[in-house]
């Protein structure tokens, strides 16, 4: 999905049969009611983005169309418009497209881009993503200079809680790379240290009980079980995670030579830990949530729940709530839950609109009491934090 990054955009889309119209898709959302009205469709010609501007600036360039960036017209918030023209699409490409949306529109977490609008007509999709302006996590590594281990282990905890809440869904990401994390905002910004989850070309919906064959991702990133084509699990994500975290606290991928070399070394498992010097400075405690991830047998590598239970991730992290909640805020919740499936989807909608700036505490308090990590809270969670 397009997104504000600076590498171009690329289109790759596995072939699926269990795809569906991108006109049903919106019924097989986890939450119909939001869905639908985030989804729009006209057998006309006439273009349906009525409600934004371009503002000029080509965001990427694929081979299905290009990702530019758009601004609300009344909002006047930014946005990345990806515009995909169906006459230069494969049939095959398309399904999976429609599978892609059909997992995105359905997705709703902080740490995740969200999927804003869908608009569809005979001639074309055109998919309204929110627009992530603080660019890629390596670039931002590149431009602070400094970065210390605790750095690291706050975006690892962003990026696992995306995973976990992926997983908690049976959904496999599958392409999990630096470049497929990007920062909200930009420097100085409420929002600056958000990170968001990008680019569900490959993602599934798994079904625990089985395997996953498919070869995808990106070699650097590919886990053993999934070179080995005997079929893999949800694990494969927590392995890519491993590369990412590697990098974040090297430098260097632990995996590197010609593709066939690599792939040799990540069946082995032979990760290079030869930089001395890079590793001086990192805690014990990161080392060993790396041996963890990048475990070559998926039995024995941790998943996203684990690791985000590990003591690197929790070392110094804020305490469950700021404040306890007032039994006000208790009371708002239990109306709320008792409220109709038409005035919860109303509840919803409005918080689609509401920008970064405004929502931002109330994502901290959410995450904050989320201790399950499955982008949802429980009752007992919800006790917990009024105790």
């Amino acid at each position: 999905m397009g997104q504000c990054s600076n590498r171009g955009n690329e289109d790759k889309y596995e072939a699926s049969p269990h795809a569906v119209s991108l006109e049903k898709a919106k019924s097989l959302s986890s939450n119909a009611a939001v869905t639908t009205a985030r989804y729009h469709h006209s057998q006309s010609g006439q273009k349906l983005v009525g409600g934004y501007e371009v503002d000029g600036k080509v965001l990427g360039t694929g081979l299905c169309g290009d990702v530019v960036l758009v601004r609300g017209k009344i909002d006047r918030r930014r946005y990345a418009l990806k515009t995909i023209r169906k006459q230069q699409v494969a049939a095959s490409k398309l399904a999976q497209l429609t599978a892609e949306v059909e997992i995105y529109l359905s997705l709703d977490h902080p740490n995740i881009a969200k999927l804003q609008d869908v608009y569809e007509t005979d001639n074309e999709i055109c998919l309204l993503t929110e627009c992530c302006e603080g660019g890629e996590l390596y670039f931002r590594l590149q431009k602070r200079g400094v970065y210390t281990d605790a750095d690291a282990a706050q975006a690892t905890r962003q990026m696992l809680r995306a995973i976990g809440y992926l997983h908690a869904h049976n959904i496999v990401h599958r392409d999990l790379k630096l470049e497929n994390f990007l920062y909200e905002g930009g420097e100085g910004k409420d929002c600056a240290s958000q990170l968001k989850l990008i680019d569900f070309g490959f993602a599934k919906i798994w079904d625990p009980s089985t395997l996953m064959m498919a070869s995808c991702g990106s070699i650097a990133y590919v886990s053993p079980d999934v070179l080995s084509g005997k079929g893999y699990t949800n694990k494969c994500d927590l392995w890519s995670l491993g590369v990412i975290v590697w990098m974040l606290l090297a430098g260097y991928p632990p995996f590197h030579g010609d593709e066939k070399l690599m792939m040799a070394k990540i069946k082995a498992g032979e990760a290079d830990w030869s930089h001395k010097s890079r590793w001086t400075p990192v805690s014990n405690a990161a080392i060993d949530l790396l041996r963890g991830l990048l475990q070559r047998d998926p039995h024995r590598r941790l998943d996203a729940q684990e690791a985000l239970c590990h003591p690197w991730l929790n070392q110094g992290a804020c305490s469950a709530v700021p404040a306890a909640l007032s039994s006000e805020a208790l009371r708002s919740l239990q109306r709320y839950s008792k409220a109709s499936r038409v005035r919860r989807a109303v509840l919803q909608l409005l918080a689609h609109e509401l920008a970064p700036d405004e929502t931002q505490e109330l994502r901290e308090l959410f995450l904050a009491i989320d201790k399950s990590n499955e982008g949802t809270i429980c009752l007992r969670d919800l006790k917990d934090a009024i105790r």
